[in-house]
């Protein structure tokens, strides 16, 4: 079976007029909630049996919240799931410039070298632009840089060939 990114929900932390903007363990709002819902279904008609089905999870609130919002009950956590940590005007430039700090990548590739071993990683926009830029895939024109809430994406690691 392929492995999947899918990005989490959209929360407080996403909204920049909220005091919870980028803080990680912002709610879930009932529109990410409902990202969620519908995420879930997407899996289901993947072939995941959501209940049964481990995942990999940020240790931040909203991703733990879409991954269970999206139906699933068996969740670990992995630090190097989490967003970058980068100030707000960072993470602007690095949406904008498609340039990511140096540390981000190298602690991207410590995640790469030893992966989860879950099929699915619920993860962040940034973190996952890491693992994209590092796999080389997903960096075309038609892609967009960082993924939409609730998007999910294949990823070729642990499959054979690589």
């Amino acid at each position: 079976m392929p492995l999947y990114i899918a990005r989490h929900g959209v929360s407080r932390a996403n909204d920049h007029n909220d005091p919870a903007f980028g803080t990680p363990n912002a709610d879930l709002l009932k529109a990410g909630v409902d990202q969620a819902v519908s995420m879930g279904e997407k899996f289901e008609h993947l072939g995941f049996d959501r209940p049964e089905t481990p995942v990999a999870v940020s240790y931040m609130k909203r991703s733990q919240q879409t991954a269970l919002a999206a139906g699933f009950h068996i969740l670990k956590p992995y630090r190097l799931l989490n967003e970058l940590d980068l100030t707000p005007a960072e993470k602007m430039a690095a949406k904008y410039s498609h340039r990511l700090p140096l540390e981000s990548l190298q602690q991207t590739e410590a995640l790469l070298n030893n992966p989860p071993q879950e099929k699915i990683w619920h993860t962040h926009g940034l973190r996952a632009a890491c693992i994209f830029k590092i796999l080389d895939i997903y960096q075309d024109a038609d892609d967009p840089f960082i993924m939409s809430f609730c998007e999910i994406r294949e990823i070729p690691i642990g499959q054979s060939g690589n």
